[in-house]
């Protein structure tokens, strides 16, 4: 749910779905150009997927280099005429996925628009509710002790090689520090509440919008709990762990590339949050996966990305690669 003065919107992730509510609310001119903003996602989102999330960036990028709808104007400047409450969910996206300030234009962030329509938002659920990551990491824990993978906390004997994860710190430029990433101020409680007969179940978002940045609730219930999880994103507080801030092309060139280099003798490889996939934690599973493929490329010779026309997506070569 969206809000700004008064006026409410719920935005599915379906496009249908979504231009119906957009023109139930504002009208079918509204939801004309709200196509055409989807449309536009759509296509930065065919171009940055390419840049660090399906592919590695290996070296520091060039703007000329990049596809003209990254390189060129506002992507959704065409969208500024819409009404101002969905002017202001487009002005959201660069404080909440790219650490911006509020009104910066969105740039490669639009193509978020196109992440959650095509791939929908997913939510992992409990016995009692709505739950966090940790039953995932237990299974993962599972998987990694089926496959006889020792997890240590440090290497015992010199590695073969190493995946920083860690940010490295902002460049220093004598002429121009890149803005560091903006992450909000996160509040959690937790308070005793009966159930209210006829609520929803699952977590319910909302999104009160302002002049200053957006605030994001998120809300659901566990037992006998009420756990509210705000994201004050008008109060933001600089997070080096994220790169610099995504308010533009310019500082996304200027993130580590995922380049192997030496240190004390030892082969490593930057992969963070702060790398050319962004830190969303959708971005960041893609960039471990992306690490992972070049630390296997280089101790085995062997490429098992998807990338490789050769190799399935479950890593095995086909009959024909053979």
């Amino acid at each position: 749910m969206h809000a700004l003065d008064g006026v409410l919107l719920e935005l599915p992730t379906e496009r249908a779905a979504q231009l119906a509510a957009v023109r139930g609310e504002f009208g079918d001119g509204a939801a004309q150009v709200w196509r055409g903003v989807l449309d536009r996602a759509d296509e930065v989102w065919q171009a940055r997927r390419r840049l660090g999330l399906e592919k590695p960036v290996i070296t520091s990028p060039r703007i000329s280099a990049l596809p003209e709808i990254l390189r060129g104007r506002d992507p959704l400047a065409a969208g500024r005429d819409l009404p101002a409450l969905l002017d202001a969910v487009l002005g959201s996206l660069g404080p909440r996925s790219g650490g911006a300030p509020a009104g910066a234009s969105p740039g490669l962030l639009t193509a978020d628009l196109a992440v959650s329509r095509i791939f929908g938002r997913w939510q992992l659920l409990g016995d009692d509710g709505p739950a966090d990551l940790q039953p995932l990491l237990d299974l993962l824990d599972s998987r990694l002790e089926r496959r006889g993978v020792e997890v240590v906390s440090g290497p015992g004997t010199a590695p073969d090689a190493v995946v920083d994860a860690t940010a490295p710190p902002p460049a220093r430029r004598s002429f121009r520090r890149e803005p560091i990433f903006g992450a909000p101020t996160r509040t959690i409680a937790s308070v005793s509440s009966v159930p209210v007969p006829g609520e929803a179940e699952g977590i319910r978002e909302r999104v009160i919008h302002s002049d200053e940045g957006p605030v994001v609730t998120w809300r659901w219930r566990r037992g006998d709990r009420l756990i509210t999880v705000t994201d004050d994103h008008t109060r933001p507080v600089p997070d080096p762990s994220r790169g610099p801030s995504l308010a533009g092309v310019r500082g996304w060139t200027r993130r580590p590339p995922l380049a192997w280099t030496e240190r004390d003798g030892v082969a490593t490889l930057p992969a963070s949050a702060a790398s050319h996939g962004g830190p969303e934690p959708w971005a960041q599973l893609l960039t471990g996966a992306l690490a992972a493929y070049r630390v296997h490329r280089r101790l085995t010779g062997e490429d098992v990305s998807p990338t490789n026309p050769a190799v399935g997506a479950d890593g095995r070569a086909h009959r024909r690669g053979l």
